[in-house]
């Protein structure tokens, strides 16, 4: 079974509590103006991106990863910046937001197509890319993760012990409150979204350690000579767990 069809059988099993894919998406609104601060969290994503893309095929030899999820170095505000905002819109009416990587099967793999298909239309790639064995969405965090696991277990026990105080308090002084027939009414189907969050120890580490990369900062003056400065990233290496990733995105072939 390729990776198109697993998806397509896991969003069969998808409550429309969760999701309602038979209601419209709502239409973003254009973004006007971009800030210093999006810009380099949006380097950062670039970066983490990269990392991840050049760990695999550093280290793999019977799989290919190809650059995917469509992006631009254009921002609100410059010249091109609106068509390529509603060629994305128009995309993901059709497709659905792209993966940032593909893996394929080295056999798989189109070498004039290279390791960078962000750019080209769907239409054009649809069935190579449902040859692809697994798809990846990285995300980028600016936490330390040592760190801020640290804070967030003492974070974790200190409220957990003053919801249990605060828990013993309503049982013993409100019990009577609980009980009355306005509290079996539910409303978990009136929320606007349901986010789910995976505790980071709770996941598969598929890299053990990771290179800072160098930063510096960066110039940019847009069309009206609005001044926009923000910081870019270079270099760095993440150290790949293959055997994780490969039993993680259950990959057949040796990594």
């Amino acid at each position: 079974m390729t990776y198109f069809e697993t998806i397509r059988n896991l969003t069969k099993n998808i409550t429309s509590e969760l999701v309602d894919f038979s209601q419209p998406r709502d239409i973003a609104r254009t973004p006007t103006q971009a800030s210093s601060n999006f810009i380099t969290n949006k380097e950062q994503g670039d970066w983490a991106e990269r990392l991840i893309l050049n760990a695999i095929n550093e280290s793999s030899r019977n799989y290919v990863a190809v650059k995917y999820g469509k992006s631009d170095d254009l921002v609100a505000g410059e010249v091109g910046f609106d068509q390529f905002f509603q060629e994305f819109q128009d995309e993901l009416d059709s497709i659905g937001k792209r993966p940032d990587i593909l893996i394929f099967n080295q056999q798989d793999f189109i070498d004039n197509l290279g390791y960078d298909i962000s750019h080209v239309p769907h239409g054009d790639i649809g069935e190579y890319v449902k040859k692809a064995v697994a798809g990846i969405e990285v995300r980028s965090s600016a936490f330390l993760i040592d760190h801020y696991e640290e804070y967030m277990q003492q974070r974790t026990l200190k409220f957990t012990n003053l919801a249990i105080s605060i828990k013993d308090e309503i049982l013993h002084d409100y019990s009577f409150l609980l009980n009355t027939p306005a509290r079996k009414k539910s409303d978990a189907k009136n929320q606007n979204k349901t986010t789910i969050k995976i505790k980071s120890n709770e996941g598969i580490e598929i890299a053990s350690k990771v290179d800072e990369p160098s930063h510096k900062s960066v110039r940019k003056e847009m069309e009206r000579g609005r001044l926009l400065f923000y910081v870019t990233f270079n270099g760095g290496c993440a150290y790949l767990n293959a055997e994780n990733l490969k039993s993680l995105l259950n990959l057949k072939n040796d990594f």
